[in-house]
């Protein structure tokens, strides 16, 4: 797979944060409403974060096994 630079990464994480519209109301239930909304959103991305970075950690090839020609380019 291609590893995304890293602007797409942020669009791909972030565009799924932004379907829930936000609105700011002066009743405390909707700011609390709204401060649980954006918890949410904080932790979706935290694994959505952690989900694709893990990802991309396990395709990166072990130095230990590559050529000695390849390792030594590194």
């Amino acid at each position: 797979a291609i590893t995304p630079k890293a602007a797409d990464f942020l669009d791909i994480v972030l565009s799924k944060t932004r379907q829930d519209p936000y609105r700011m109301s002066s009743s405390w239930g909707m700011v609390r409403q709204s401060q649980l909304l954006h918890v949410r959103k904080v932790k979706f991305t935290q694994d959505a974060f952690d989900e694709k970075l893990g990802t991309i950690l396990e395709e990166f090839p072990i130095i230990d096994d590559l050529h000695p020609f390849l390792s030594s380019l590194l």
